[in-house]
């Protein structure tokens, strides 16, 4: 999928956008499907029907390609694979996924950090975000915005500002200063994604917009990455993968995830959970 002029500028720059992925139609109706398997409908049915307690349902925002098909099968389109594949080579696992969204007319906000700050991966490790858009991120509805180049910085030190109105978990923030001239936005149409280093310094402002930004963000690593604490949950998206380095868990064969899936990736993830405490 990318061109040789592609690569090149990824690799200076450490981003690339936009690039289309999907037609809008289709992006429209999978922005249906977020709404009716994730947000609302199918998150109580499942509540109810499973006698599964809201508790375990609430890692089903944050890797859903685990638990509902349509968000598997956005994953592994080909042309998500093979841009990858051009960054990171052919052995590539998905770290993570999770939707981003900011309503309409809110002040949430991300403020700047670098991702792999926070990750406990292995030092020198590669990582690249594919972001996709489900519906309109514009610079209005506060796309996300990055600083060309800054990937080839070392990690920098970050603040935890635990604001109320920053999406990040601790309101991690870089503890230097960014000039927002130096900043270029990355605005994309549904369907369309982009790609961004886990090293590079990134944000986005509120939605000032009257519809709500909807984004899907897929977190890649090369299989030849590991956690500086055991052993994540990941799944393989192509190539081969050592099992020493990951829980290997496949991705979602239906849009209908059962009792016994939620209990079992719940269990999965306290025993990652509890090897990181540790």
């Amino acid at each position: 999928m990318l061109t040789d002029d592609q690569v090149t500028f990824f690799r200076k720059n450490g981003f690339l956008s936009p690039l289309r992925i999907i037609e809008k139609n289709d992006a429209v109706s999978l922005r249906e499907l977020y709404h009716t398997t994730i947000e609302t409908d199918l998150r109580a049915k499942v509540i109810e029907d499973g006698n599964v307690g809201l508790e375990d349902f609430e890692d089903v925002a944050d890797d859903p390609h685990l638990y509902f098909k349509w968000v598997a099968d956005l994953v592994f389109n080909p042309k998500l694979v093979n841009a990858v594949q051009a960054l990171l080579g052919p052995n590539v696992v998905i770290w993570e996924t999770r939707f981003f969204t900011k309503k309409a007319q809110t002040p949430d906000f991300i403020s700047w950090h670098q991702d792999l700050k926070y990750w406990k991966l292995n030092d020198g490790c590669e990582e690249v975000t594919a972001w996709i858009a489900l519906s309109p991120s514009t610079e209005k509805s506060g796309c996300m915005r990055v600083v060309p180049g800054s990937h080839k910085l070392e990690l920098v030190d970050h603040t935890q500002t635990f604001a109320d109105e920053n999406m990040l978990s601790r309101g991690q923030e870089i503890a230097v200063d960014v000039d927002e001239n130096d900043a270029v936005s990355m605005s994309l149409s549904p369907g369309e994604m982009s790609l961004h280093h886990g090293k590079i310094f990134h944000a986005s402002h509120p939605n000032q917009s009257n519809d709500d930004r909807i984004g899907l963000a897929i977190r890649c690593l090369p299989t030849s990455a590991q956690q500086t604490f055991g052993k994540g949950v990941a799944t393989l998206l192509c190539g081969t993968c050592p099992r020493t380095n990951f829980h290997l868990v496949e991705p979602a064969s239906n849009n209908t995830p059962t009792f016994e899936r939620i209990r079992k990736l719940n269990h999965l993830y306290a025993k990652v959970g509890s090897e990181l405490a540790n």
